[in-house]
């Protein structure tokens, strides 16, 4: 299965730089699956974040598979994205 995502934060450390890391954890746990990443930082885009509804950093929105679904905060505990995102 492809997952597609993006990730929506402003700048790198913090919370966003943490959230980018636990989705590069996440994506090698992904042993049969493809996960494709798109990171959006809205200090640098941010036409994009009004475009999307974007109201807080870091957010992550899955897109593909269906249905679209959104994750707010910094994805430390992996169990529940995998979970609320239905990733196997």
């Amino acid at each position: 299965m492809e997952y597609y995502f993006k990730l929506y934060v402003a700048g790198i450390s913090g919370k966003n730089g943490l959230a980018i890391k636990n989705l590069k954890i996440l994506e090698k746990n992904l042993i049969n699956d493809k996960l494709e990443l798109d990171i959006i930082d809205i200090l640098k885009q941010p036409n994009l974040a009004i475009q999307n509804n974007i109201l807080a950093t870091p957010t992550l929105v899955k897109t593909s598979p269906a249905p679209a679904l959104r994750i707010r905060g910094d994805l430390s505990d992996l169990e529940k994205v995998k979970l609320y995102l239905n990733i196997k």
